[in-house]
C-alpha cells in the first residue's frame, strides 16, 4: 500500500522505509518474547524447586537440553509444562502491539485518505 501510494520517484525510499520497520519491529518483538519467556521460566522453575535453587534448578537454567539428558523422571511432566506455559506466555504482548499496530495502521490510512482526496 505505501510504496504504491509513494510513485514511481519514491518508490525506493518508501520501500526501504517499510524494510526497516519491518526489520525494527521483528528485532522487538523477538527480544521482548525472549526476555518475557527467560523470566517466566526462571520464576516457574524458582518456584517449583523452592527458595533453595537446587542442583537441578541450576543446571536447567543453564541448559534446558537437560530435560532429556539426566533429569530425573519424577520431574519431566512438570517441567515440560512450564517450559510450555512460558513459551505461551512470551506470545501475550506480541499479539496485543500487533492488535495495535493494525488499529493505527488502520487511522492512519484513513489519514492519508483525507489527505489525498
Amino acid at each position: 500500500f505505501v510504496i504504491g501510494k509513494a510513485g514511481r520517484k519514491d518508490q525506493a525510499s518508501a520501500n526501504t522505509v517499510v524494510s526497516l520497520i519491518r526489520s525494527l519491529g521483528n528485532v522487538l518483538g523477538i527480544s521482548i518474547s525472549l526476555s518475557i519467556y527467560t523470566k517466566k521460566v526462571y520464576e516457574s522453575l524458582s518456584k517449583y524447586f523452592g527458595s533453595d535453587k537446587s542442583k537441578v534448578f541450576k543446571i536447567l537454567i543453564k541448559d534446558s537440553n537437560y530435560i532429556h539428558h539426566g533429569l530425573n523422571e519424577k520431574y519431566i511432566d512438570d517441567v515440560l509444562i512450564i517450559y510450555r506455559r512460558a513459551l505461551a506466555t512470551s506470545f501475550y504482548p506480541i499479539f496485543v502491539l500487533t492488535f495495535i499496530v493494525l488499529v493505527v495502521m488502520v487511522f492512519l490510512q484513513r489519514s492519508v485518505r483525507r489527505l489525498l482526496h
